[in-house]
Order: C-alpha cells, then structure tokens, then sequence
C-alpha cells in the first residue's frame, strides 16, 4: 500500500513516518512545506494547502490518504481573518485535497478531525461519543465538523471510503502547544495552583494515535466511520502535574487552589482557554473504536508520560 501523508512535519506527522518508514507493509509519501527534510527520497513539496493546491503529481499511484495537516487551534490571537484562514485550510483544503483523490483513484481518505467537534467539556457520566450531536464552539473546531462534512460527502458520491478520527489532546516525544509550556513550567520547579483540580480528562499518546491510524488504514470495518480515540485512562489536572513531576524526580508546590476560583483569576487575565483545559472535564467513549476494530491502547499513560519527558530533557540538553 502506498499511503499520502500531509502534515508530515508536524508533531504527528513526524512520529508517524518515524515509527513506520521501515514498514514492508506501507509506504510513506509525506508532503512538506519546504526541503529541509532529507529522510525521504519521495517527498512532496507543498507550500499551501487550499482549494487551488495541485495535488497531481502527489497522488500519483496512491491507494491512501492521511491528512493530518490543518491549521491549528491555537492561533495567533493577533489574528483578525482567523475563520477566514480556517476555511481556507481546514475546509477548503481537506474537500480539494478529497476530490481529488477521488478522481485519482484514491481507495481510502482517512482524516484527523478533532474531539472539538463534540464540544469543549463533558460532565460526569456524559462522555462524548461519535455519534453525539456535533457542538463545537470556537472557528477551529466548527472549521473541522465543516471538513469532515465536506469528504463525507464527497466519499458518499464516489467509490472512495472515508475515515474520520477525533483524538483528544495529544502528547508524547516532541509534543508541542499547551502541554510543552506545562513541561517547561515543572522543569523549573515552579510552583502551580492545580492541588484541588479534580477533573477528570481524557489524553491519547502519540503512540496509540498513531497505531490506530495504521489499522485504519486497512481494515474493512474502519470504512465510512467515525472514531473519538483516547488512551482509555481518564486523569485528573493534578495528577497529571504529580506524574510529570515525579518523571522529572523533582518535586513542586501545587497549591490547592478552589477551581472556581482559579477560573476567575485566570478569566480576569483574559486567559479562559487556559481555564477550560486545565479546570473542566472532557472524557470520551472509546467502545465503538475497540470493539468495531478490535483495538485496545497498547502504550501505558505512565510509559507514554516518562517517554514524554526523556525527550523533552534530551531536546533540552540539545539546545544548551
């Protein structure tokens, strides 16, 4: 099987073709926005993904797509066009990039989507599952729901299958965005306020996404279906701070602050994205993913936290 992957730089996409460019069963073509990866002799050198992107030449003898590229949810707040360069990326580019892999005879179009489509929180007994009612609440994630719309569609009126997957957050070796800042954050020994954070948030580790999407890729029951993956072990804020603490043998203070008040103190510094992801719950159901694929996360949070945090210190040492 030859296999299309865009986003092949990203913290994803890169741990993607690390785990499987070896692979006997699977060939990797990744499309980059520039050359300055030498890994691969058959790369793809995309600069802009929209809905006048050339993708000929790229899907070439393809029999899958991974599309993985998009443009990410945390924006610049700078931005004034922000929905306008969501569309223009995230819908736009995914139903050209789909169409055309239709017409080149592309057998399955597998897309990472995003738990956002379901919403920012879930309350206690109320995870979110695939089939829920989308309710997505800012440009990003209601530019994913439009997305995935788009190639269901557009799969609907070929003879191409589609896939869509909606992890929640992701981490591993090189994670990026949020949760790198929380591993400087601890590095230092810093103090935080999360002791009385008591939530409880579903992660997926790169490992297990990753191990999905390849058994997405060929196995027949994937066709036509929407999956939320996670890595099956809902924790707490402050657990997670303790296990991250304790894989960098240091200790922190993590005062015991009331969440509701930590809301507003984070509210008043304008950063309620922040409140949102460390104070409130998001679990989701992942049966029809292991049942309908018969799937089961492999890689351990506690393996996936200490992986996390090696690489995290050898990039470190790197750059001192």
């Amino acid at each position: 099987m030859k296999a299309l992957v865009t986003g092949a730089s990203g913290f994803i996409g890169s741990f993607l073709l690390s785990q499987f460019k070896d692979s006997n069963e699977i060939s990797l073509r990744p499309v980059y926005r520039n050359d300055n990866h030498l890994a691969y002799k058959k790369k793809i050198l995309i600069e802009n993904i929209d809905s006048n992107t050339n993708w000929n030449s790229a899907l070439e003898g393809i029999d899958s797509v991974i599309h993985l590229a998009g443009r990410a949810h945390f924006l610049k707040k700078t931005s004034s066009n922000s929905s306008t360069e969501f569309k223009s990326i995230n819908i736009d580019g995914t139903a050209n990039l789909a169409n055309q892999a239709a017409s080149a005879g592309v057998k399955r179009f597998l897309y990472l989507s995003s738990i956002k489509v379901n919403g920012e929180e879930t309350f206690p007994g109320e995870p979110f599952k695939p089939d829920n009612e989308p309710s997505p609440v800012d440009e990003y994630g209601k530019s994913k729901l439009e997305a995935e719309r788009q190639l269901i569609n557009i799969a609907t009126k070929t003879e191409m299958d589609f896939v869509i997957i909606r992890p929640v957050m992701v981490y591993g070796p090189g994670v990026k965005g949020n949760l790198l800042s929380l591993l400087k954050w601890i590095s230092r020994g810093l103090p935080l306020p999360l002791g009385s954070t008591k939530n409880l948030r579903d992660l997926v580790s790169v490992h297990n996404l990753v191990d999905l999407i390849f058994l997405c890729l060929t196995h027949p029951s994937a066709a036509n279906q929407i999956f939320c993956v996670s890595d099956d072990e809902p924790i707490s804020t402050s657990y997670l701070v303790n296990k991250m603490s304790k894989s960098f043998d240091r200790s922190i203070i993590n005062f015991p602050i009331s969440p509701h008040l930590l809301k507003i103190l984070l509210q008043l510094i304008n950063r309620s994205d922040i409140s949102q992801k460390l104070i409130s719950s998001l679990e989701v159901d992942i049966k029809k993913t292991k049942e309908l694929l018969d799937w089961e996360p492999t890689y351990s949070f506690d393996e996936a936290i200490n992986s996390t945090v090696s690489c995290f210190l050898a990039n470190s040492k790197k750059d001192k």
